[in-house]
């Protein structure tokens, strides 16, 4: 590894969250709590990072532990530059598909999915050898790469993702669809109704739909426009168990 590189990488991609964070909208007071708990491990990686280069410099130390070059690809991934992520793939023998948040076990996939870094996301899949992490649940709460995209409303990477063949009738580990997780997002709410429309029609764990999370939220264009395809809910139901079957079978 050269460390003279890496660290150079580590100070620029801290700089430069440190400038992005300012501007990442936060949640609605309401809604459901799960942007939050997806982004609590950046935050911490961010700091943690700071304190690495304050405590630790190039001159006193010799090597990288694995955490800390995860919690680095984890910025890069944040910082939009997939040239980054190229380059410390280039340093670094460590497998992007393999990479997971210390804390969430979310994939970078999920990261750049998150923050809508479309280039990134597409350099992950085509030249990172994540598209087995397409439909990827293995982490706290069960979301897919194009859950996290469509909870922030990132139609170009959900569109990218399903062309990848993202199976959008999955549901994590509380009975969310990505419905529930668009349910603020009018631009993902339209292209899931096209796409999967009974995604918008089931209920979670609780027994919440997706209308009742954009009441929650107080998302009033997004509960208008449930409110029209409510009363499809009935016979769409009927026939989730079959599509939600079929669309996994279909899965290579």
């Amino acid at each position: 590894m050269k460390k003279s590189l890496i660290y150079t990488l580590l100070i620029l991609i801290s700089y430069q969250i440190n400038g992005m964070d300012k501007a990442v909208p936060t949640t609605k007071k309401s809604a459901q709590d799960i942007v939050q708990k997806m982004r609590n491990y950046t935050e911490s990686a961010a700091q943690r990072s700071d304190e690495f280069i304050r405590a630790n410099p190039p001159a006193k130390k010799n090597a990288l532990t694995r955490e800390d070059v995860s919690d680095l690809f984890f910025l890069a991934c944040k910082s939009k530059k997939p040239d980054l992520l190229n380059k410390l793939k280039a340093e670094v023998e460590i497998e992007l598909c393999q990479i997971r948040c210390r804390t969430s076990k979310i994939t970078l996939l999920h990261e750049a999915a998150l923050y809508g870094n479309y280039y990134v996301v597409k350099f992950l899949v085509e030249s990172g050898n994540c598209k087995t992490l397409i439909d990827n649940q293995e982490n706290t709460i069960g979301a897919t790469p194009a859950m996290m995209a469509a909870v922030k409303g990132h139609v170009p990477v959900l569109l990218y993702l399903m062309d990848q063949k993202a199976n959008l009738y999955l549901q994590d580990k509380s009975q969310r669809t990505i419905g529930h997780y668009a349910s603020w997002e009018l631009p993902v709410i339209k292209l899931l109704q096209q796409k999967a429309l009974p995604t918008l029609l089931m209920p979670d764990k609780e027994g919440n739909i997706p209308l009742n999370w954009a009441q929650k939220s107080k998302s009033i264009d997004v509960q208008k426009y449930l409110e029209t395809l409510s009363d499809h809910k009935k016979t769409l139901t009927q026939d989730f168990d079959e599509i939600h079957t079929a669309s996994i079978s279909i899965q290579p």
